[in-house]
């Protein structure tokens, strides 16, 4: 790993979208709505597109760890980090 102390850049994008999501209301509706919810799910997927092409790139460490885990099929962890 180059520097340990480095923040993986997909945490920052994990950081944005726990910040939509707790902007998302129930009172949201038509424009507001739909911007809320494209930019949640466009940041949740943004997470792991950093992950591999960003952050594996930087440290092989990190590399290892998102190619075996690419390979679990795990749909609960989705929303782990929501709770």
């Amino acid at each position: 790993m180059k520097n340990r102390k480095s923040i993986l850049v997909a945490r920052l994008v994990l950081e944005d979208c726990r910040w939509a999501i707790s902007n998302h209301t129930e009172t949201l509706s038509g424009e507001a709505l739909r911007v809320s919810w494209v930019s949640i799910v466009t940041l949740l997927r943004a997470v792991g597109h950093v992950l591999e092409k960003v952050d594996a790139v930087r440290d092989s460490d990190v590399a290892e760890v998102v190619r075996e885990e690419w390979k679990k099929p795990r749909p609960e962890n989705l929303f782990r980090f929501y709770r």
